[in-house]
């Protein structure tokens, strides 16, 4: 149908126009036909089904449209909801991964048993974090308290930085230690990671002196560790 002109006259209330009821019926046949045009001109039209809820309209630049995941990702994206597990924290399906930020307690014993028999070069040697991983670690801080309260109480509480370096040997971090507290209870600590089997490891041992340790109660250890944890492909060393 034509565009209908509704005729107003010549002058106003020169009585040359359409009736009302004329104009008004032009009126309605002119908008019917702009929406019956609009309706046709629907996204089925376009060739386009309906999409899901959080998708969006893409082209392929070719005159085709469709309902696709932002990104080009399926829905839902369940790898946005493992973001923060150590195992892979994928922000999408593009393999894209983000460092994040592990916490983990401490707790063991210093001696394996009364007196200690894990003796290694003169000193007691404890494992007392180990944690398999599927990510390299950066590096981050150590809290750790020990405490022997059998005759005269014994307690330390030590700090721990640690980070990775480039020439890192063997999977060895640097450590800086800051504290208060017995140095009977402890004489050194080493942050590690290992490979064994083909899994990575992390590991943190303690070293002290027999001879600054009462022979009859053990050395509680607990604390936490807060470490960052990166894909290979960021690490420094390689390894």
């Amino acid at each position: 149908m034509a565009k209908q002109i509704i005729n107003i006259g010549e002058e106003a209330n020169d009585g040359t126009g359409d009736p009302i009821r004329s104009a008004m019926s032009k009126s309605n046949a002119n908008f019917t036909e702009v929406y019956d045009s609009i309706q046709d001109l629907t996204l089925l039209s376009l060739g386009i089904t309906d999409g899901v809820a959080g998708q969006v309209l893409s082209t392929d630049g070719d005159g085709a449209f469709a309902f696709v995941n932002p990104g080009g990702s399926s829905l839902p994206d369940t790898n946005h909801q493992i973001i923060g597990t150590q195992e892979f924290g994928r922000v999408n399906s593009q393999d894209i991964y983000v460092p994040f930020v592990i916490n983990d307690t401490v707790t063991g014993t210093l001696q394996d048993q009364i007196p200690a028999t894990n003796i290694v070069n003169g000193k007691i040697s404890a494992l007392v974090y180990t944690k398999q991983l599927a990510r390299y670690t950066a590096g981050g801080k150590l809290t750790l308290t020990l405490l022997s309260n059998t005759g005269v109480s014994h307690y330390a509480t030590k700090e721990f930085l640690f980070s990775r370096v480039e020439d890192a040997d063997g999977g060895v971090f640097d450590v800086i230690e800051t504290g208060i507290g017995s140095d009977d209870l402890m004489n050194g600590i080493q942050i590690k990671e290992r490979i064994t089997d083909g899994n990575l490891f992390l590991d943190v041992t303690i070293t002290a002196s027999p001879t600054g340790i009462t022979a009859t109660e053990f050395v509680r250890v607990v604390g936490q560790i807060t470490y960052t944890s990166i894909p290979i492909f960021l690490t420094a060393s390689g390894y």
